[in-house]
C-alpha cells in the first residue's frame, strides 16, 4: 500500500456553496445529491483525501480519485474550479475541529498537507464521523465490482471483547475466542479484519490459515496476485438467538490478501499469548460496524450458489445472485434494506395527537423512522403507560422502545419508576432511545444492555451511567 496523501483545502467565506459554517457542512452532506459527487476547486494538487477547511476549521474530509481538468458542465457550476474530483466517500464531522494547533502554518490556502499522525489528530477531535458513499447505480454489472463475504462469530463490537461462542466454528468453540475480535479496532487509521479459511471438501471442512484465500474468484483479481486492492468485504455472522446470517459490517475499498499477513507492529492484536494477524485491511473511514438492532441484511444459506460451510464466500454464482449482489451494493451504498416490508398483525396506533411537547414529538419521530427502516412495525404504546414508549415488531422479534427527547446536547434523562423497573425485567427486549438537540439535528442514542459487561450501552460505546432515585437518572459523558 501506497503512503496516504492528505491535504487541507481552505475555503473562503465568499464562496457562495461552502462561506459559511452551515453552508460547509450542508456541502459535505450532499455532495452526491446537490453535485454528483463532483469536488470543484481553485488549483488542487493529486491527493487521496481532502480535509475541507473553513476559517482555519475542518468540517469534514473527501476521499477521491485522480485529479481531472473541469468538464464543461463543472465550468457552468464552478466557472473558478481549475480541478475536479471524483468524491468515493464524504466525511462530516460531528464537531468542526481547528487546525491552527495541528498544522504548523496557518495559511490554510497553501493547501499544506498532512501527516497520517496529524489527520488522525483530527479524526480523534471530530467527534462521531457521519460517512456517505458513492451510491451504486441500478444497471451496473453487480458482478464488476469486486466484493467477497467473511463470516465471523457474533460480536457487538469486535474491539477486543472475549465473548461466548456464537456461531463461530470449532476454534470458538474449543477456545472460547476468535482471532475476529479485533476486527473493528482502529489503529493508526485503519482497520484490520480476520477470517479463518477453509481447506478440504465441503462434507469435512477443515479450516487453517494455510489455505488462503483464492483473489483470482475476485472480480479483477489473477492466480498470481498477492493481494487486491478495492474489494467491498461483507462480514457476517449466525444470529445467536435467531439463527440465520446476517450482514454485521463491511469494509469499503479493502485490501485483500491470499494469505494471513503479520499484525502491524504497535497494534496489540494480542490475546492468551497470540498474535493475530489479518486477510484485509482497509481505511477507518471505509468500514462500518452495524449496531445489533441495524444487523437485519440476511444471507440466504444451503442453496446451490449460495454461502455454505465454508467461511469465504465469493459470491460468483453469475446464474444465482446477481440481484442479492446489487442489493448488497445499495445495501452498504444507502443503508436502506430492499425485501419487502413484514405485514403488520394489526393496524399500528397512532402517535398519540395529544403529544404537544415538540422535542418529545420529534425524538418518537426520530426513533419511529429509524425502526420502521430497519423494516420494523412501530406500534405505540404512550397511552398504554407499560413503561416504554414504542414497540418495533418483525417476524423474530419484539423491541420494547423507551423514548426521550432533549433540547440541548448534553445526554442526560430521568425514567419513571414504572420506566426503570421495566428497564430491569426486559433487558433483553429494552431499549433506551435518546435523541439530543431534538429540535435541529436530531442525533439519536440507543442504549441496549450488554450482558458481558452488565451495562448498557450505545453504538459508539458509550456507557450509560445509571444512578437510582425513585424512579432513575441516566447520563453518558
Amino acid at each position: 500500500m501506497s503512503e496516504r496523501r492528505i491535504y487541507v483545502h481552505g475555503h473562503s467565506h465568499e464562496d457562495r456553496d461552502v462561506g459559511e459554517p452551515a453552508k460547509m457542512r450542508t456541502y459535505i452532506q450532499r455532495i452526491f445529491d446537490d453535485h454528483d459527487g463532483r469536488y470543484l476547486y481553485g488549483e488542487g494538487r493529486e491527493g487521496d483525501t481532502i480535509v475541507l477547511s473553513l476559517g482555519a476549521v475542518a468540517y469534514g474530509h473527501f476521499n477521491v480519485g485522480e485529479r481531472q481538468e473541469p468538464t464543461p458542465s463543472d465550468k457552468l457550476r464552478y466557472p473558478e474550479g481549475e480541478t475536479a474530483y471524483d468524491v468515493h466517500s464524504a466525511v462530516l464531522y460531528e464537531t468542526p475541529v481547528p487546525l491552527k494547533d495541528i498544522l504548523s502554518t496557518r495559511t490554510i490556502r497553501l493547501k499544506p498537507s498532512l501527516s497520517l499522525e496529524q489527520f488522525n489528530r483530527v479524526r480523534s477531535q471530530a467527534g462521531r464521523l457521519q460517512t456517505a458513499y458513492r451510491p451504486a447505480t441500478s444497471d451496473a454489472d453487480p458482478f464488476a465490482a469486486p466484493m467477497i463475504f467473511f463470516r465471523t462469530t457474533w460480536m457487538r463490537f469486535y474491539d477486543g471483547e472475549v465473548v461466548p461462542a456464537s456461531g463461530g466454528g470449532s476454534y470458538v468453540d474449543e477456545n472460547g475466542y476468535g482471532h475476529e475480535m479485533f476486527n473493528f479496532r482502529p489503529y493508526r487509521g485503519r482497520v484490520y479484519g480476520y477470517v479463518r479459511p477453509p481447506t478440504g471438501g465441503s462434507k469435512n471442512v477443515e479450516f487453517v490459515d494455510g489455505a488462503g484465500i483464492k483473489i483470482e474468484r475476485i472480480a479483477g483479481g489473477t492466480a498470481s496476485d498477492e493481494g487486491l486492492d478495492g474489494v467491498l468485504v461483507v462480514w457476517v455472522a449466525k444470529h445467536p438467538e435467531h439463527g440465520g446470517l446476517y450482514i454485521v459490517g463491511w469494509y469499503r475499498n479493502a485490501t485483500v490478501f491470499c494469505s494471513a499477513q503479520p499484525a502491524p507492529a504497535g497494534s496489540e492484536r494480542t490475546h492468551n499469548g497470540e498474535d493475530f494477524g489479518y486477510y484485509a485491511t482497509a481505511d477507518v473511514d471505509d468500514a462500518r460496524l452495524l449496531d445489533i438492532d441495524e444487523r437485519k441484511f440476511a444471507v440466504p444459506r444451503q442453496e446451490k450458489g449460495w454461502m455454505g460451510q465454508s467461511n469465504v464466500w465469493y459470491a460468483d454464482d453469475q446464474k444465482a445472485i446477481g440481484n442479492f449482489r446489487r442489493d448488497v451494493l445499495r445495501y452498504v451504498g444507502t443503508g436502506e434494506l430492499f425485501a419487502g416490508k413484514p405485514k403488520p398483525a394489526g393496524t399500528p396506533k397512532q402517535l398519540d395527537p395529544l403529544l404537544r411537547a415538540k422535542v418529545e414529538q420529534a425524538a418518537v419521530e426520530t426513533v419511529r423512522n429509524f425502526y420502521e427502516r430497519l423494516h420494523y412495525v412501530v406500534v405505540s404504546r404512550e397511552r398504554d403507560y407499560v413503561g416504554w414508549d414504542l414497540e418495533a415488531k418483525n417476524e423474530k422479534e419484539t423491541l420494547l422502545l423507551e423514548v426521550k427527547g432533549i433540547s440541548g446536547t448534553d445526554l442526560c434523562i430521568e425514567l419513571t419508576p414504572n420506566e426503570f423497573a421495566k428497564m430491569q425485567e426486559e433487558k433483553a427486549k429494552y431499549r433506551l432511545c435518546v435523541v439530543t438537540d431534538a429540535l435541529e439535528s436530531r442525533k439519536l442514542a440507543i442504549f441496549s444492555y450488554n450482558p458481558e459487561t452488565n451495562e448498557w450501552q450505545d453504538a459508539r460505546r458509550r456507557i450509560l451511567a445509571v444512578t437510582p432515585l425513585t424512579g432513575a437518572r441516566c447520563s453518558c459523558g
